[in-house]
């Protein structure tokens, strides 16, 4: 059996925030809850290499000297 996941105070909670961003503006507020995301490891692959890149970077033209010995 699946778990509720608002109970009817926070659909009504859902429903005037909903309310009073369609009032105040031209938007049509569409809400969509799904049981989970889809898998993001193109994000995590893009952060993990960006951050990789960088520290290079830094390694290869910052003032101060870096070695392999502990």
């Amino acid at each position: 059996m699946a778990k509720a996941f608002l109970d009817d105070r926070g659909k009504e909670a859902l429903r005037v925030a909903v309310r009073a961003v369609e009032e105040r503006s031209a938007a049509e507020v569409v809400v969509l809850v799904r049981e989970r995301s889809g898998p993001y490891l193109h994000a995590s692959l893009l952060s993990g290499g960006i951050a990789a890149y960088l520290t290079l970077w830094f390694q290869l033209f910052s003032p101060w000297e870096y070695s392999r010995s502990s």
